[in-house]
């Protein structure tokens, strides 16, 4: 996540150049919204990595719409391929767990750490 992240601040910064009149503040928002949810989704429950991964998705494709550079093609591409993958890999892995009967609360995790202490 965190490299499609990066891939998506290089594509933003060289599509969105100052000669296509676009505010510097746009591209700003936009990628650091995104770095916030990706920091955020290292998180200790995988229940809720997963959820904060889906939502980070779900921002990365709506970002272009929301923040107003969708008319640009090669960067609402972009946008648009990375979060699908990322939106697309996290219902996965939140279906798989349910499916599976894996423990989302993350209280195995939590029960590990006690007996490490």
């Amino acid at each position: 996540m965190l490299l499609g992240v990066v891939y998506l601040a290089l594509t933003t910064w060289c599509y969105l150049a100052p000669t296509l009149n676009i505010p510097v503040w746009k591209p700003y928002l936009s990628v650091s919204a995104t770095i916030i949810l990706a920091l955020a989704a290292l998180n200790r429950h995988p229940y809720r990595a997963e959820l904060i991964r889906l939502l980070a998705g779900v921002w990365i494709m709506a970002a272009p719409i929301v923040v107003g550079f969708a008319h640009v093609a090669p960067a609402l591409r972009g946008y648009l391929a990375v979060g699908g993958a990322i939106a697309a890999l996290s219902v996965w892995r939140l279906f798989r767990s349910s499916v599976r009967g894996i423990d989302t609360t993350g209280s195995a995790v939590l029960s590990a750490d006690a007996n490490r202490s």
